[in-house]
């Protein structure tokens, strides 16, 4: 029941008060407003008469000041402040729709005592609800000027109502996406099954083991493993598997696999795939052989669950707890959460430890702590009016789980294995803590109807900024359809090609932010898309990267462009590896020195030779580095699986680097002062003028000087003496200066590298040209190498332990020569003929 004030509340009479308001002929800002009750003793009196809207309204009050002692005193400060009682007011947020219609959008409903305007320095007491309209409803078939933000959903994940949503995503998937999703068929079945059994559930659930090539249709579950607090792990191994082929009681089972049986069973699908069930958790032959049909596995089936709200086994997905008031309590300290680490900050984490409501007071206590502080309004007069819901908005429900928390940001999000299944699937059915998430090629849908930027709502764009996502992360969707390379053109299919590998390193972005169980599973972890790119462009894979694609992706770094050698701080602070695999004692990962794969970092990786040909073209190509030998040592039959070792063996040109940094103990940075001032190879005394400047240098690892800073600053200022007396000792006492200048001499206080020339970029942006004093214009182009490091007793074999970018200057007509690939003679930089071309291997 509700009052008859708020049976005269209706969305229709606060959308047309708000479009009749000027802000511009009145102090109050906000959009016009309607006066529910004429005194907050009204509001009580209705509340106490039975009605349920001002109910809840006064619940959220007293949730607003903390507890009914708190309300009456802001009510008495109120008061004083105004010689007439203080009217409830009530009035409509909304905003320009953006559609063809150009609706206006309706998002929240707010209450305030009294109509004194917003304005800086005032301390307004106001209550915000969302406002929800039924899901039929919110299909834009209704003749009003507006339409809703939010969609009401049931908050019982289990509910018939919630599966019924996900029915109509299928069915609207299935009809209108044919062009970019594959229908749900029938596909090859996996070498093992969970048969759920009937919908009923008068049977038990049993692994089976369907006849090789045998086609069905079946669900897959995408989930957290964790660490099981309630019950035993369930897996599959060896002495397990006969138990298993007669039966999976649910009983046993922990609450993601219980659920995921319930939703195939409601979905109408007979077959669900499980890892932890569906392949020998102990067997190595049996892992290997199903980790490379892992890609298959969740390409096939029709529908991917993901238990996208739990961080482990136990966590569960059909959930029938969630409080909005829970999280506001949270939400409302931003003391919180404001100062949390990013990969703390998700819904899941909130709702884990929910918090008592605040007590009203030791009388009220009782008769409040359970009632709602939901409402609801007609969306017009009348008997036969729809009804919207209201739900509690806080100040920080922005920060209540949404699309992008659950699926991008949440336990999910961080576990590496997930990765190729969220990318490897046509379909996905997240199931959050607070509701549940669509997916598909041209999809993205929430239950509760959020609005995701235009860029994010298909697989077509890029889903966002964040450091766990990348440009066009979705885009492998787009290479399942294999390309008919051999009937395009050649710059086709180098736009194709090109395009593969983009993808491949926008793959790598994204996983390096993921985190694994065992390191071991590096590049296991991504079999599956690694065996898409090797069907579509039929190249060699080899330790994370591939082979014709090789030259470019070697130049990648774990390191922020920020750090650079010159900097003064205390370097070694600055490089999240301190020492590298091989020289570990107990090492965690394996593989060869020049991949990714092998050097143990997280959640930053770039590939700065990866670049747009907008943007940047090669140049220079015939003083590229030419790969003659490629050779991993895998673990196991499969070439996409853990690497032990590798072998490149290149010829190139090269030239020396020096390590210039310091590490350790710096007071107010002296040494590194001293040492970078004195240092003849350093950055501050190298040569720049109008053929060059400063090379860009990222290290992988910490210093690796041999002498103490104390023993370098003393050989930098002995050096610094020879250089400074050794042009008077050549020439004589009177020497003007005016003769050749001598050579950059070696720097004995500092590390000696090798660096070998990969590939040369030039940036094609005109607005990229450098202009001097002189007048004269240039153009920057980047002669990308390695950074070597020999291997004792071995001769010509290096490791890799970063990279340098030597940035070059051209005159503006030969800029113009390069960007447009003029075919006459090119002027060749006259560095080259100074580097000595040489034949080495990388380990």
């Amino acid at each position: 029941m509700v009052c008859q004030a708020c049976e005269n509340l209706t969305v229709n009479r606060l959308f047309s008060r708000g479009c009749e308001h000027d802000p511009k002929t009145s102090e109050w800002k906000q959009a016009g407003y309607l006066i529910l009750h004429h005194s907050y003793e009204a509001l009580e009196a209705a509340a106490a008469d039975g009605c349920e809207n001002c109910q809840s309204f006064h619940l959220r009050f007293i949730d607003a000041c903390g507890d009914v002692q708190a309300l009456r005193r802001r009510m008495e400060l109120l008061s004083e402040s105004h010689d007439n009682s203080l009217p409830i007011i009530a009035w409509m947020h909304t905003e320009p729709d953006g559609g063809e219609k150009r609706k206006r959008m309706i998002h929240q409903l707010y209450l305030q005592v009294g109509s004194e305007p917003w304005k800086p320095g005032v301390d307004h007491l106001n209550i915000a609800f969302r406002i929800c309209a039924p899901r039929a409803y919110s299909q834009d078939n209704h003749p009003h000027e507006f339409r809703f933000r939010f969609i009401y959903f049931d908050k019982d994940l289990g509910s018939d109502e919630n599966f019924q949503v996900v029915r109509g995503w299928i069915q609207d998937c299935s009809i209108n996406h044919k062009e970019t999703c594959p229908l749900i068929t029938d596909n090859e079945l996996p070498t093992r099954l969970i048969n759920v059994g009937p919908a009923d559930g008068s049977e038990e659930p049993r692994l089976i083991q369907p006849s090789k090539g045998e086609k069905g249709r079946y669900l897959s579950l995408s989930h957290c493993w964790g660490v099981s607090t309630i019950k035993e792990r369930l897996t599959t191994t060896l002495a397990t598997l006969g138990l298993r082929l007669k039966s999976i009681p649910m009983s046993l089972m922990p609450a993601n696999f219980y659920d995921a049986t319930v939703i195939t069973r409601k979905l109408g699908y007979r077959y669900l795939w499980i890892d932890s069930l569906c392949i020998i958790q102990d067997s190595a032959e049996d892992w290997e052989a199903e980790s490379q049909n892992m890609g298959n596995i969740y390409m096939n089936a029709s529908l991917t669950i993901a238990a996208a709200g739990a961080k482990d086994s136990d966590g569960g997905m059909l959930r029938d707890d969630y409080r909005v008031e829970d999280m506001g309590a949270q939400l409302g300290q931003p003391a919180r959460w404001l100062f949390q680490d990013r990969r703390v900050l998700n819904l899941y984490q909130f709702a884990e430890a929910k918090p008592k409501h605040t007590p009203v007071s030791e009388a009220e206590d009782n008769n409040t702590r359970n009632k709602s502080t939901s409402g609801h309004l007609k969306i017009h007069e009348g008997e036969r009016s729809e009804i919207v819901s209201l739900e509690p908005w806080f100040s920080f429900s922005d920060k209540e789980e949404n699309w992008y928390r659950c699926t991008v940001v949440g336990p999910l999000g961080y576990r590496g294995w997930c990765l190729q299944e969220r990318l490897l699937s046509h379909r996905i059915l997240y199931y959050g803590v607070r509701q549940i998430y669509w997916q598909c090629a041209s999809s993205r849908q929430a239950a509760d109807g959020e609005i995701l930027p235009f860029s994010a709502r298909t697989s077509f764009r890029s889903v966002g900024s964040e450091a766990t996502e990348s440009p066009d992360l979705l885009g492998l969707k787009r290479l399942h359809r294999p390309y008919n390379l051999d009937s395009s053109t050649i710059e086709t299919r180098k736009k194709i090609r090109t395009k593969i590998y983009r993808t491949w390193h926008s793959i790598i972005f994204a996983y390096v932010n993921r985190r694994l169980t065992k390191q071991t599973d590096k590049l296991p972890a991504l079999m599956g898309m690694a065996r898409i790119i090797h069907e579509l462009t039929g190249d060699t894979y080899v330790a994370g990267f591939w082979r014709k694609n090789l030259l470019v992706s070697l130049i990648w770094t774990h390191t922020a462009s920020s750090v650079r050698e010159y900097d003064l701080q205390r370097i070694s602070e600055s490089y999240y590896i301190q020492r590298p695999q091989w020289e570990q004692e107990k090492a965690r990962l394996e593989g060869p020195s020049w991949s990714w794969a092998s050097a143990d970092f997280v959640d930053r990786i770039d590939f700065w030779a990866d670049r747009d040909e907008e943007y940047a073209v090669r140049v220079w190509t015939e003083q590229d580095a030419e790969i003659l030998e490629v050779v991993t040592d895998c673990v196991g039959l499969s070439d996409f699986g853990r690497v032990r070792s590798g072998r490149l063996t290149l010829r190139g040109f090269t030239y020396p680097r020096w390590d210039v940094r310091t590490s350790g103990w710096d007071p107010m940075d002296f040494l590194s002062s001293w040492n970078f001032g004195f240092c003849p190879q350093s950055p501050w005394n190298r040569v720049m003028d109008d053929t060059s400047r400063a090379d860009l240098v990222l290290w992988d690892y910490w210093p690796r000087q041999k002498l103490s800073s104390t023993t370098r600053m003393l050989l930098h200022a002995c050096l610094w003496l020879i250089c400074l007396f050794k042009p008077v000792f050549w020439h004589g006492l009177y020497y003007s200066g005016s003769g050749p200048k001598p050579e950059k001499p070696s720097c004995p206080a500092c590390m000696k590298y090798l660096c070998v020339h990969m590939l040369s970029l030039m940036d094609r942006n005109p607005s990229d040209a450098v202009r001097f004093k002189s007048g004269k214009t240039v153009y920057e182009v980047t002669l990308w190498s390695l950074i070597l490091e020999p291997v004792a007793g071995k001769e010509e074999t290096y490791r890799r332990i970063g990279i340098a970018g030597k940035i070059e200057y051209v005159s503006e007509e030969e800029y113009r020569r390069l960007s447009s690939f003029d075919v006459g003679e090119k002027e060749v930089p006259k560095l080259f003929p100074t580097w000595k071309l040489k034949t080495m291997t990388i380990i």
